[in-house]
């Protein structure tokens, strides 16, 4: 099993510049990121969950032009599938699209290919904090009596440092090992809910436990870390809980490679871009209006500020 320790670690130190860094809760990329670098990314959550079929979008670029929609540095997923009166899409009508981006994490598809790009614009990519939010139920119980560092409205556990290119690797873990703890401690996942007559039956209960777990794991599924940095500081990565896109900052260089990469869909963002959810105005958040009409950061307008 890869990382066979691991656990939240008890020296917070590493976290310090980030307590210190960020001291305002709030919905601008300014307010969730430190200060101080060239450049910032806004790295778009896949609408497939990094799991492709014939019927779910695989980037908000199609879902836009399923639907007349535009995506730019402040769109809001809500909006560009039906927050104007006069959008094609319909939340109610059963046949309307039911592929949406998960929020708080990355995907498996995009995420090794962001660790890649990260571990091309840092000077210590074998040494990569990482922080997780302490309020995941996926979580191990076990781990809820260790050491948390605090930033205005997050409490979070720090890990040891891995190689930036592990980081995916380390996601799946993450993800797995809180219900791999369950299944041991308790032979099922308390939380698993089965249809029929099976969810009050403990040997059926235990059997579709072990095949939940299994395809956990087997499946590469992942919860990346909320928070992510590499010794030199070089960049930074946040993954806010309620988001479904996941900031970078760091420098001009950097931004422009993941711009380039095919396989990552982000915009170049400022301090000043919002991420609320009525800030998505060019699609329209509120009533009437169609792509290209009301305030807000327009397509070109997403340049970088520090």
């Amino acid at each position: 099993m890869p990382f066979p320790d691991l656990r939240p670690v008890d020296d917070l130190a590493p976290a310090a510049w980030l307590v210190d860094s960020v001291d305002t809760f709030g919905p601008t990329v300014g307010t969730m990121l430190p200060a101080g670098f060239a450049a910032h990314a806004r790295v778009l959550h896949r609408p497939d969950d990094g799991l492709p079929d014939e019927t779910s979008a695989r980037s908000w670029a199609e879902v836009a032009q399923r639907h007349g929609t535009v995506v730019h540095p402040e769109v809001q997923w809500t909006a560009l599938t039906g927050g104007r009166v006069d959008s094609p899409h319909d939340p109610t009508d059963p046949e309307s699209p039911t592929d949406e981006p998960t929020c708080a994490t990355l995907d498996r598809l995009t995420l090794p290919l962001l660790a890649r790009v990260l571990a091309e614009h840092t000077t210590t990519p074998e040494r990569c904090h990482t922080a997780l939010w302490e309020g995941f139920g996926s979580s191990p119980w076990s781990w809820r009596d260790r050491p948390t560092w605090r930033l205005p409205g997050r409490t979070h556990w720090l890990f040891a440092p891995v190689p930036v290119v592990d980081v995916p690797a380390l996601s799946v873990e993450l993800q797995v090992r809180g219900a791999e703890e369950d299944l041991r401690r308790h032979g099922e996942l308390r939380t698993l809910v089965i249809g029929g007559p099976g969810n009050d039956d403990p040997v059926a209960r235990a059997e579709a436990s072990q095949r939940w777990v299994a395809w956990l794991r087997e499946s590469g599924d992942v919860q990346s870390p909320t928070w992510w940095w590499p010794e030199d500081r070089a960049w930074v990565v946040h993954s806010e809980i309620d988001h479904d896109s996941t900031l970078v900052a760091g420098s001009r260089d950097l931004v422009a490679a993941l711009l380039d990469e095919p396989g990552i869909e982000c915009l170049e963002v400022t301090a000043r871009t919002s991420l609320l959810a009525g800030a998505d105005r060019v699609n329209g958040d509120g009533p009437g209006e169609g792509p290209g009409e009301g305030p807000g950061e327009g397509p070109g307008e997403g340049s970088a500020d520090g």
